[in-house]
């Protein structure tokens, strides 16, 4: 006849403590993967993030059940010892499983919420990595610019006055009245290219 029931058992939760630490320390190399993953991978890495939590939520609901119904010494109907010297063992060797769930609830709990930290790790390397191209894409267009506020008033100037000069024997006009066109208007583009980084200005609109 069991002296106790859940006694008895004892072995069985010893043997799902141990699988289970076993399980939470490959997450944890998991996790660990996972925040360290190649460039271009986060998004990847991320959706395992998230799959790893939904499993460990999943597993501190099971861990609990198992450490309560340590704590209530199983199910009212099951035989319990009558012996003082067995019920103090079977104590002791209950109260120790207690503290080992319990502690197995608290590493699935710390891991599910490093999981959700990495996620948000992994977020912020990819708005970052999209914010850094959009600087560069920003950065492009503004060279693109900054060659179109010159290239425009030259291309302008010689479309104005084409190939009608005296030097190449099509005109009457000196090649040096182009010139003395472009400046100004380069001087103009110039200025509007420029207009806000010229000091007084710059300091009005401060």
């Amino acid at each position: 006849m069991l002296a106790d029931a859940l006694y008895a058992l004892c072995e069985l939760f010893i043997f799902a403590a141990c699988a289970e630490n076993q399980f939470l320390n490959m997450i944890q190399t998991q996790i660990n993967e996972a925040i360290k993953c190649p460039d271009g991978e986060e998004m990847l890495a991320s959706e395992n993030l998230k799959y790893i939590k939904n499993i460990l939520d999943e597993r501190i609901e099971n861990t609990r059940s198992a450490l309560g119904c340590l704590r209530v010494r199983g199910d009212p109907t099951w035989p319990r010892a009558k012996d003082k010297a067995l019920r103090q063992i079977i104590d002791d060797t209950i109260s120790d499983l207690n503290l080992d769930y319990e502690h197995l609830v608290q590493q699935t709990e710390i891991l599910s919420t490093r999981s959700l930290e990495n996620m948000g790790h992994l977020r912020d390397r990819v708005q970052l990595k999209e914010s850094q191209t959009a600087l560069r894409k920003a950065d492009g267009l503004h060279r693109l610019s900054l060659l179109a506020f010159f290239f425009l008033p030259l291309s302008m100037t010689t479309s104005l006055f084409g190939m009608n000069f005296k030097e190449f024997g099509t005109g009457n006009l000196s090649i040096w009245v182009c010139f003395i066109v472009l400046a100004p208007v380069l001087g103009i583009s110039a200025i509007m290219c420029f207009w806000e980084s010229i000091p007084p200005w710059r300091h009005q609109e401060e």
